[in-house]
């Protein structure tokens, strides 16, 4: 779960102000958190060629003209910045899965992009894990069997399990950014929960 910082408002009143400075400050000063969410969540199949500071490299100049905004308008950034580095890392992977025209792209079930970090932290939740050997022998495989019920799931509740539950960001933050009341953010997120534990013992 990522670590993210808590700005003082004075820096935050320069950027809404107009600040580069200010600005470039506040924005390094989220990159430990992004990295580790990067990093949770790029597939391994793709690190060889982008690392997690690329993707957040990229995330933060494409959110610079934003984040003022995003501020005056009351926003998280910490909810904001997440779901730019979320989403460059979705792009990323669908290009690079077409690029390599492997099968699960062709698969008619949908398959989730989240990393095995991300669904260890997941499994964890939902109680699939322990230090017995027989679960460490087919841990890799759990995950996977993880990721494809997760894909199972409308789109939103993922986000909403990903950002709680992996990526550690309020409930409040994760509403105002996906257009939900709080409530209704936890809501989805244990309805999400049931649901994942029911698809995952109807099938192996």
């Amino acid at each position: 779960m990522a670590d993210w910082p808590l700005p003082p408002d004075q820096l935050l009143d320069d950027v809404v102000d107009g600040s580069p400075s200010a600005l470039g400050e506040l924005l390094q000063s989220y990159r430990p958190a992004l990295l580790q969410v990067a990093a949770e969540r790029l597939d391994p199949r793709i690190t060889a060629r982008l690392d997690a500071s690329d993707v957040v490299q990229d995330a933060l100049v494409e959110a610079s003209p934003h984040v003022g905004c995003w501020l005056q308008s009351g926003k998280p950034l910490a909810a904001c910045l997440c779901r730019l580095v979320r989403d460059r890392i979705a792009r990323i992977t669908r290009d690079h899965v077409a690029a390599q025209k492997r099968s699960v792209a062709r698969e008619a079930q949908p398959c989730c992009n989240e990393s095995t970090a991300s669904m260890l932290t997941l499994a964890a939740r939902l109680g699939l894990t322990s230090d017995t050997p027989s679960r460490l022998v087919g841990l890799g495989e759990s995950c996977e069997r993880l990721r494809r019920r997760l894909a199972q799931l409308p789109m939103i509740d993922q986000q909403v399990l990903m950002m709680r539950i992996v990526e550690g960001i309020s409930a409040r933050a994760v509403g105002e950014v996906l257009g939900l009341s709080e409530g209704a953010v936890n809501m989805r997120q244990l309805r999400a929960l049931r649901q994942l534990r029911r698809l995952l013992a109807l099938s192996p």
